[in-house]
C-alpha cells in the first residue's frame, strides 16, 4: 500500500470514529450521567415543585451527551406511600426537564411526553439545547401529558444511600 493510500484510510478510519462516536443512546461520549432517584414531597428545584407524595426508583440513569444529547431510563417509578403506593396512580406520562446551575438555577430544556407504563418503566431519548456551559446539571422527571408544559417533577438525578447495591457498576466502562 503506498504512503498516501495509508494515509487516507487512516483519514477515513479517523472520521469514522469521530462520527459514530455518538450515537444518541449509549452514553459512551456522556458529559454527564447520573443515576435517578424518587421525589420528596415539599422539594422545589430551579422554581420546579416536587409532587405531592414520595416517589421511589427500582433503578434509573440519566445522561446527557456531549452534542446535547438526553437519555433517561427509569424503571420502577412508583408511588412509596400512600393507598396507591406501588403503583403510578393517575400518572400516565412524563417529561424530562434539565436545569443549569443546580437547584438553584434554571430549566433551560424539556422533552416532549413519553408514556409511563403501569409498572413505572419510561425511556426518553431526546436532542436538546443547552447554553454552551451548564455548571450543576440537574434532570428533572416531571409529569407531563402530551401538549401541555410539564408539571411537578417525582424524580431526579441524585444518589439514594439507603439503596441496595446495584447488580452491576459501568462507571469503569
Amino acid at each position: 500500500m503506498s504512503r498516501k493510500s495509508l494515509i487516507a484510510s487512516l483519514l477515513v478510519a479517523a472520521f469514522a470514529v469521530f462520527a459514530l462516536a455518538d450515537d444518541g443512546d449509549n452514553n459512551q461520549n456522556a458529559n454527564f450521567r447520573s443515576t435517578v432517584i424518587g421525589s420528596t414531597p415539599g422539594t422545589i428545584v430551579a422554581g420546579i415543585n416536587s409532587g405531592g407524595v414520595p416517589w421511589t426508583v427500582r433503578q434509573g440513569h440519566a445522561s446527557i451527551s456531549n452534542t446535547g444529547f438526553l437519555n433517561v431510563q427509569v424503571s420502577g417509578l412508583l408511588l412509596a406511600s400512600g393507598p396507591s403506593a406501588g403503583t403510578t396512580g393517575p400518572v400516565q406520562n412524563i417529561a424530562a426537564s434539565v436545569v443549569c446551575a443546580g437547584g438553584g438555577g434554571t430549566v433551560v430544556a424539556s422533552t416532549s411526553a413519553v408514556p409511563l407504563s403501569s409498572l413505572g418503566v419510561a425511556q426518553i431519548s431526546a436532542p436538546v439545547t443547552l447554553p454552551s456551559q451548564c455548571a450543576a446539571p440537574v434532570v428533572l422527571l416531571r409529569v407531563s401529558n402530551p401538549g401541555s408544559d410539564p408539571g411537578p417533577f417525582i424524580a431526579l438525578n441524585g444518589i439514594n444511600t439507603t439503596a441496595a447495591a446495584p447488580d452491576q457498576d459501568d462507571h469503569d466502562k
